[in-house]
């Protein structure tokens, strides 16, 4: 919407400088608030959802209306980073650098589903192929936020460290307008870990949004 309406303001007011030279954008907008609009409406604006496992699969199926990402079986379960983006058909597929992984073993990535199968996103496990190693894994669904022109990132898990972070956040920065989503458990505290990763997402990220969802056991409730 903010895109449709910088466009149309900026045509409407050439449209009246025919009658009134005085009228522009200028006059209206300082150029910093012009710059950063144009920052926004021109880039990609994307949702990354950080925290535990569980949580960050209960915020992202809040945010699509569907339960595309499957529970894990444990509450840190190893999961790759998942980016979901705007396609006309359900598609997976997994990447790295940018390039599409191809892998002699047949997998229906191409075909239609309502979950993405958990050996597509596991780091290990059950039917997980190693070759895939640490590569992202990117679905294209045909769903009204995604089409409205949003991604969703949802980040990868790490135990005992701050490499997911940091590889997520690498994603945001290229080309990319993110928004910061932290999902908390609504009984526990925050963990040592949990400060850690907060600390360096606001270190090396600081302009962007940070949104807490906390969660209960059923579910997002805030």
């Amino acid at each position: 919407k903010l895109k449709k309406i910088f466009k149309e303001t900026v045509r409407v007011l050439s449209d009246l400088q025919d009658f009134d030279e005085s009228l522009s954008i200028d006059s209206i907008l300082a150029v910093e608030a012009q710059k950063c609009i144009s920052n926004v409406v021109s880039g990609r604006t994307a949702l990354v959802v950080f925290g535990e496992t569980r949580l960050r699969s209960c915020i992202v199926n809040e945010i699509l209306g569907e339960a595309i990402l499957p529970l894990p079986w444990e509450s840190n379960e190893s999961w790759r980073l998942v980016h979901f983006k705007h396609r006309k058909h359900r598609v997976m597929s997994h990447v790295r650098d940018g390039y599409d992984l191809a892998t002699d073993k047949p997998t229906p990535l191409s075909l239609p589903f309502s979950r993405i199968p958990r050996e597509n996103i596991c780091l290990s496990g059950p039917g997980v192929d190693p070759i895939l190693g640490d590569a992202a894994l990117e679905v294209g669904l045909h769903n009204p936020i995604l089409e409205a022109g949003f991604e969703i990132i949802c980040s990868p898990t790490e135990i005992g460290g701050l490499q997911a972070i940091k590889k997520t956040l690498q994603v945001c920065q290229v080309e990319l307008h993110p928004f910061f989503i932290y999902g908390h458990d609504a009984k526990t505290p925050l963990t040592e870990q949990q400060c850690k990763e907060l600390e360096m997402m606001r270190r090396l990220m600081p302009d962007v949004p940070l949104l807490f969802s906390i969660i209960s056991q059923d579910g997002t409730s805030a």
